[in-house]
């Protein structure tokens, strides 16, 4: 006798549910990187390029050290943002690097 767990309904139910979570995680993950772009634009002094949001998705962020200093980076599709933490917790843009081909 087959265990009803191993029935292809089953199967075929706990796959389309799995794919029902992927789904709900990446809708969810890009809703929350575009609220982040949204606020950097608000707190990013000194940037006079275009709209933060052309550049693509943000695929990451991080804190590096430069000459004993720290400086925030943000990697978009197209662009690398480096910015330097104010005491307000602004950031000031610094630099930025071209992207033309996909690095991620």
């Amino acid at each position: 006798m087959k265990k009803h767990c191993e029935a292809p309904e089953v199967k075929e139910a706990h796959e389309m549910m799995r794919a029902v979570a992927r789904n709900i995680d990446q809708v969810k993950k890009k809703l929350e990187q575009k609220n982040r772009v949204k606020e950097l634009s608000g707190i990013l002094d000194g940037w006079l390029g275009p709209d933060l949001t052309v550049l693509g998705e943000l695929k990451q962020e991080g804190m590096l050290m430069e000459h004993n200093k720290p400086r925030i980076v943000f990697l978009f599709d197209t662009m690398l943002i480096m910015t330097k933490p104010k005491e307000d917790k602004r950031l000031q843009f610094k630099n930025y690097i071209q992207v033309r081909r996909k690095l991620i």
